[in-house]
């Protein structure tokens, strides 16, 4: 009986923090993603500025994460 309290406390444990750690590296994940998409924009467009391509990149990303 002990034995199925220890494992639902671990699944318990390993679920929170399993949240725990999505919620930290989502932010992360986001950051990479725009500045690969920064790289990639530069090399196709190099007659733009730096600034247009992070305002281009970050709201195409952030578009298609909301939809």
């Amino acid at each position: 009986m002990i034995k199925n309290y220890y494992w639902i406390g671990f699944i318990i444990f390993a679920c929170v923090l399993l949240y725990f750690a999505s919620k930290q590296y989502t932010s992360y994940g986001l950051k990479k993603t725009i500045s690969a998409c920064i790289m990639a924009t530069q090399k196709s467009y190099p007659s733009k500025s730096k600034d247009e391509i992070v305002k281009l990149c970050e709201k195409e990303i952030l578009e298609k994460i909301n939809q």
